[in-house]
């Protein structure tokens, strides 16, 4: 008997360059990474200390707010007890002193359309800042004809030259409306509502605050924000009390 051998089919080829795979390209360094960085002392305790400013920035603003919004309730009850514009008055706490002080709105703050309605209708003072007086001067074309400008001289009127030429040109006037010096002391005299006193107040002038620590030792002013809540320095965790050991 004889036996036939045949040949297995070749397997197909498949074209390697479709099916290559992807190889993603190498990160690109940002300018950061690729530059050479020097050691230099104190760079760490700046900016240990400008993380604790922003800290105590956003809790400044927060305190702040609390106790400016204290000072204008005291600012509108006293405005309304005797009808007329109060003087800076002290603050006090156990720990600290303060003032507080309702200044007139400053004239490079102009007043929107909606603050200026609302004062015109509760007769509160306040003015027109002009920037550019309104004046006429002559068309500058005309100083570069000499004969011109001598006819000008004599009789403006009478120069037949200047016939169908825009001699005179008008500048309009540049202003805005801001606080007048009498707006605190007017809404202080005439306004009898608190909410709508301390909203005009709002409008027409700027929350002054200053305060004074007791204590010249940070010490005693970390403690105390603790009594208040806020830990800057948080106790050191188990682990690193640990390793102090």
């Amino acid at each position: 008997m004889t036996i036939t051998k045949t040949k297995a089919p070749a397997p197909a080829l498949t074209n390697i360059f479709a099916s290559a795979p992807s190889v993603k390209a190498p990160a690109k360094a940002t300018k950061a990474e690729g530059r050479k960085a020097f050691a230099v002392e104190g760079l760490s305790e700046l900016a240990a200390i400008n993380a604790m400013l922003g800290t105590l920035e956003g809790l400044k603003e927060t305190f702040e707010a609390q106790v400016k919004a204290a000072g204008l309730d005291l600012y509108v009850q006293e405005s309304l007890r005797y009808s007329s514009k109060p003087d800076t008055f002290n603050l006090e706490d156990d720990k600290a002193k303060g003032q507080y002080q309702m200044r007139k709105r400053s004239s490079v703050s102009a007043l929107t359309d909606e603050e200026v309605t609302l004062l015109a209708a509760l007769n509160i003072p306040f003015e027109e800042n002009v920037k550019v007086e309104e004046h006429f001067f002559f068309n500058p074309a005309l100083l570069q004809d000499q004969k011109v400008m001598v006819k000008i001289s004599n009789a403006l009127q009478k120069i037949k030259d200047l016939e169908g030429v825009q001699i005179v040109m008008k500048q309009e006037a540049q202003s805005k409306t801001v606080v007048s010096d009498g707006s605190i002391e007017a809404a202080c005299k005439t306004i009898k509502d608190k909410d709508q006193l301390a909203a005009v107040l709002k409008i027409v002038g700027v929350q002054a605050l200053k305060t004074i620590f007791d204590s010249p030792e940070m010490r005693d002013a970390l403690l105390v924000l603790e009594g208040a809540g806020i830990k800057l320095v948080p106790d050191a965790s188990p682990a690193a009390k640990g390793k102090k050991k």
